[in-house]
């Protein structure tokens, strides 16, 4: 057997290989997103047909309670499918992860953002403090500069 018909003979098998791969990725991508989806509509007949009605809210009060409770509605579901497909604890864990690290790190950024422009005394007192600094230091620098001929105000 030459080389060439041994090659043309291992092909198939690569491809099918890789076809198979692909298709395996595409079947657990699709189910994923489903468990998603199933997990969102969870999210909002809970809301809406349970805890609106006995006056409560879930979603609606704040963009950084949305985001927390549409990532753990859909975390939720695609750690059970994983589980019941055959996957370790681990790898559901890590998938969860995944996806609700960034939801947090989003709400986390935006709450120190208003913990910083907080207009209370207080705790927020250094973090003005520092920017006041900033401030007024860039404040003297400029006028430094318009102090003397050939400044940004040159006179």
């Amino acid at each position: 057997m030459s080389t060439l018909s041994r090659l043309r003979a291992a092909r198939p098998s690569s491809v099918r290989r890789v076809a198979w791969q692909v298709a395996r990725f595409v079947l657990h991508f699709v189910e994923m997103i489903l468990a998603m989806e199933l997990g969102m509509v969870a999210l909002g007949g809970f809301d809406t047909g349970i805890l609106r009605p006995a006056g409560l809210n879930l979603t609606g009060r704040s963009p950084e309670m949305d985001v927390l409770a549409m990532g753990v509605f859909m975390a939720a579901p695609m750690v059970a499918w994983m589980r019941l497909r055959g996957h370790g604890w681990r790898h559901g864990l890590e998938m969860a992860a995944a996806m609700v690290v960034p939801f947090a790190g989003a709400v986390a950024l935006r709450c120190w953002r208003w913990w910083a422009s907080c207009s209370s005394a207080g705790a927020t007192t250094p973090v003005r403090r520092t920017r006041t600094e900033r401030r007024q230091r860039r404040r003297q620098r400029w006028s430094r500069r318009a102090d003397h001929p050939g400044g940004p105000r040159g006179r």
